[in-house]
């Protein structure tokens, strides 16, 4: 098999199952951005901390570390601060999936765009979304393909979808 064509396909698949998982990713980003806020309210609370001492003891041969109140305190707090991290990335990289999907399908022209949504987004069979959009499930299918191929391009580029490079842009 050939490599780029491996590729190519790959691309596709992903793209095929973000537009299935569209509303998924929605939902996930929503609840994402509620466990941020309530986060971010948890370290509001830690604000008033007083500054840390250190004392260390020797419990053993080897050296133990006893935190004090306050420092175990601030140890949850970097700790915290540190889930908040790390949660905002992932709702930053979401966010910006979610907003790439959405620009593409919106390239698309709408009697296109109800077809994609209606068939990949909301899960609609071939059957259903024929008879409600007049045309064959054949129809349905080439149609839906060549929709996911053109979002694939939009969504990763020129290196997902095979493009003949010798064309020129006229003005």
């Amino acid at each position: 098999m050939n490599r780029d064509f491996t590729y190519y396909n790959d691309y596709i698949r992903i793209t095929k199952q973000y537009l299935k998982n569209l509303n998924a990713f929605r939902v996930t980003l929503k609840n994402l951005r509620l466990e941020e806020a309530s986060l971010q309210k948890e370290l509001e609370d830690y604000d008033d901390i007083p500054s840390p001492t250190v004392s260390y003891q020797e419990k053993t041969a080897k050296a133990a570390i006893e935190l004090t109140n306050v420092e175990a305190v601030v140890e949850r707090r970097r700790r915290k601060d540190q889930r908040l991290r790390k949660l905002r990335e992932k709702i930053t990289r979401l966010d910006t999936l979610i907003r790439k999907i959405d620009n593409s399908i919106e390239a698309l022209p709408d009697e296109e765009r109800k077809l994609l949504e209606a068939y990949l987004i909301y899960g609609g069979n071939t059957g259903d979304v024929a008879r409600a959009t007049y045309c064959s499930e054949r129809t349905v299918r080439y149609r839906t393909n060549n929709m996911v191929r053109q979002i694939t391009g939009m969504l990763f580029g020129s290196e997902a979808v095979s493009v003949d490079e010798d064309f020129v842009f006229a003005e």
